[in-house]
């Protein structure tokens, strides 16, 4: 009896003393470890909420393929429904970028495929498309005189993933209204393909256009 007495002296003297080591502990002790606690989860959902774009994996490039380095530590890939590079004569992956510049009389493109536009309609060659030796040339005929109008990508200097991947320097426009009475012709350049829209803006008793093309190493078929 006087054993198992002793020992519940022991437990109860040792409880005793945890507690009161406890207790004399300073107060800031625990408020910083709450503290700290509550910063790293604002700070985790600061990051969250802030995740930005780091830079791109250009080793991982392909046609239609992009890899982003987020600053959450993630990597986010994005396939393209177009080209969105093209390969240059050192076998490596470059972006395609379509903004036009004005070039003498005619607004060009800095890619492996060369696209230009005339500056006005009425003149030889209003669309001209080149890649390495191969060439096409078409023009309207009879058309009026414009000059054309350009719309380029919108330069973003965002680093939100939204904005980064949704790489706005794919898209620009030539447009030359009226080249026609009532008629406009408007190009789209989307990543590496021209799109040619005829865009009818008031009503005619019929429609006809006559076009030029002059081929370099390439034939009609």
């Amino acid at each position: 009896m006087k054993e198992k007495t002793s020992i519940s002296l022991k437990l109860f003297a040792f409880l005793m003393s945890f507690l009161i080591l406890v207790v004399s502990l300073p107060s800031y002790a625990f408020a910083t470890l709450i503290r700290e606690s509550s910063n790293e989860s604002e700070q985790s959902n600061s990051e969250k909420a802030e995740v930005i774009v780091l830079e791109e994996e250009k080793s991982l490039r392909d046609e239609n393929v992009k890899h982003f380095k987020l600053s959450d530590g993630s990597t986010k890939a994005v396939v393209y429904s177009q080209a969105v590079h093209y390969l240059d004569e050192n076998g490596a992956w470059i972006d395609i970028d379509n903004a036009l510049t004005l070039n003498g009389n005619e607004y060009t493109t800095n890619n492996k495929t060369e696209i230009k536009f005339a500056n006005k309609s009425g003149s030889n060659g209003l669309v001209s498309i080149k890649d390495g030796d191969y060439k096409i040339d078409f023009t309207p005929l009879n058309t009026n005189k414009v000059s054309v109008v350009i719309e380029n990508p919108q330069k973003n200097d965002s680093r939100k993933f939204e904005d980064v991947s949704a790489l706005s320097n794919l898209i620009s426009k030539a447009i030359y209204s009226n080249v026609y009475e009532g008629i406009d012709l408007e190009y789209i350049l989307i990543g590496n393909k021209i799109k040619e829209n005829i865009v009818v803006n008031q009503k005619s008793d019929s429609y006809t256009f006559s076009f030029e093309i002059k081929l370099n190493k390439l034939r009609q078929s």
